[in-house]
This record gives structure tokens, C-alpha cells and sequence, in this order.
């Protein structure tokens, strides 16, 4: 009879540990610019809040969802690799832009964590130091600007 109680006030504690959710209800809506899923009985593992957002995220996070990405001009033409790496990245402009060139490296977060300017056409960029993840280099020059996805293993 203790065995059942021990198991019965530690059965709470085992499906807390447990990543899956059996939920009672939950549903999707999207609009123009927003989509949202949602879960009833989802555990709350964060919640963070904006200008004008509050978002609370548990484990139901199907994807990522790259809304835009700029591009404007035709002056840069460059080669990158290796992509995904596990190392340094090279930049090797076919097309050198007449103007000064600058990159920009950001995070997941948003976070610009490299910014340098170029003037060779080949061009090593550091990354062995930063973990794993998607980076996104933004690649400018005086009308033109593209952006690439970098993934860092």
C-alpha cells in the first residue's frame, strides 16, 4: 500500500518531466501579417513582452518563419563557403561593388555581432568561436544590399 502511495504523489512529478503535451483543446489563426497555434494545458516555459506584443512560448514551436529578406541592387555577386561550417566562412566576390562594401552578422536574435568593412574581394569570416545556430549576413554597398543565411554547426 505505501508503494501506491509513493508511486500516486510522484505520478505528477514524472509527467511534468515528460516534453509532450496531451492537450483538451487548441486551435490556428493567421491574419495579413500574423500567424499564431495555440494549445490549451500547454506548460508556460517563458513569456516575453515588446513595444506592443506579449509572447508566452512553451513547447510547441513548429518552425521559424523567414518574412523577409531585403535585396536591392545588382552591384554584389559573391560565393560563400563552406555553408553550413563548422569554421570560418569565406566570401569571395565575382562582382566587386566600386563602393565601399560592409557586412553585417546577426544572430537568431537580431543581434548584429560582426561589423567590418571590405575592400579585397576575398574575405575570411570568423565564426569558429560562436555556437551552433542561424546567422544571417547582410552584405551592403552604396544602392545595393543582399542577405544570406549562414548555418554554423
Amino acid at each position: 500500500m505505501k508503494k501506491l502511495v509513493l508511486l500516486l504523489a510522484l505520478l505528477p512529478v514524472f509527467a511534468m518531466a515528460q516534453p509532450d503535451v496531451i492537450a483538451s483543446g487548441g486551435g490556428y489563426g493567421e491574419s495579413s501579417s500574423v500567424k499564431m497555434s495555440y494549445t490549451i494545458g500547454q506548460t508556460v516555459t517563458a513569456t516575453v513582452s515588446g513595444n506592443n506584443a506579449i509572447v508566452t512560448q512553451g513547447f510547441q514551436q513548429p518552425e521559424y518563419v523567414i518574412v523577409k529578406v531585403d535585396e536591392t541592387g545588382s552591384d554584389i555577386e559573391l560565393n560563400i563557403y563552406p555553408n553550413p561550417t563548422v569554421g570560418d566562412v569565406t566570401l569571395d566576390f565575382t562582382k566587386m561593388p566600386k563602393s565601399d562594401v560592409s557586412i553585417y552578422l546577426y544572430n537568431e536574435a537580431g543581434k548584429v555581432i560582426v561589423n567590418d568593412k571590405i575592400s579585397n574581394t576575398h574575405y575570411s569570416l570568423k565564426m569558429k568561436n560562436y555556437s551552433s545556430g542561424v546567422y544571417f549576413l547582410k552584405v551592403t554597398a552604396e544602392s545595393s544590399k543582399k542577405t544570406y543565411k549562414i548555418i554554423k554547426k
